[in-house]
């Protein structure tokens, strides 16, 4: 694969790693939180790629699975919206 194809895939995986592990609580959190979540103990950081993160986030936005809640002094902080929770 190459990286542009790459770039074109990867935030359509990334998002569907993040709302998996959103899906596991419902509780808002911030991109560390879910890193940690995602692979416990892993020494490999898998949301490290921040501009592929934010696709990802602004997927499962348009998609209406999260809410993204802006902090001026201190990570996005990001919501699984009701509709999409588990229990």
């Amino acid at each position: 694969m190459n990286i542009s194809e790459f770039i074109q895939k990867a935030p359509e995986y990334y998002a569907l790693g993040i709302a998996v592990t959103l899906t596991e609580r419902s509780d808002a959190r911030t991109i560390q939180v879910i890193e940690s979540k995602f692979a416990p103990g892993d020494q490999y950081f898998y949301f490290q790629k921040e501009p592929l993160v934010d696709e990802a986030f602004k997927v499962l936005a348009r998609y209406g699975v999260v809410t993204l809640i802006g902090d001026d002094f201190g990570p996005t902080i990001f919501l699984l919206k009701r509709t999409f929770q588990t229990g």
